[in-house]
């Protein structure tokens, strides 16, 4: 390992244990390489559905969230709109919890597991659609998205 560094304390282009952690030159530890430095919305970026005859859009999030853990006070319609949104828009979503303070979280196909990209809503306090139709663009980007839409 001796020769691992080159002049000027980079790695080496022909390094191997440089190579095999993602080094390059101006990343001492090659992390970004390693994990990847997500495009914004790669999942999200214009994509578009259809949903209740309306054709939809998606765009990447201006907060960098890729998920959302809504609250265990939903109403069962809300709950059964997003699971309907979420099938129309290729979105996962998941109950979590227990049963008795179950909420849901909606997310990206494939999101970030380690970074702490979620808006998580308290989960006792009851939104109203508004503020749900809200964090959902905010999330999501999903427009149009209207009240009556998730209701």
């Amino acid at each position: 390992f001796g020769s691992a560094r080159a002049a000027g304390g980079r790695h080496s282009a022909r390094d191997p244990v440089a190579m095999a952690i993602g080094g390059r030159a101006g990343s001492s530890l090659g992390l970004t390489a390693a994990y990847g430095r997500r495009a914004a919305g790669e999942h999200t970026a214009g994509r578009s559905f259809s949903w209740h005859g309306v054709t939809r859009s998606m765009a990447a999030s201006e907060k960098g969230y890729e998920r959302v853990v809504l609250p265990s006070t939903l109403q069962a319609p809300q709950r059964a709109a997003l699971r309907s949104l979420a099938l129309a828009a290729g979105l996962r979503i998941e109950a979590i919890g227990p049963k008795s303070a179950r909420r849901l979280e909606m997310s990206l196909p494939s999101p970030c597991a380690c970074c702490p990209n979620a808006l998580v809503l308290p989960g006792d306090v009851p939104l109203t659609t508004e503020q749900l139709r809200v964090a959902l663009v905010d999330v999501f980007g999903v427009t149009p998205l209207t009240k009556e839409d998730i209701t």
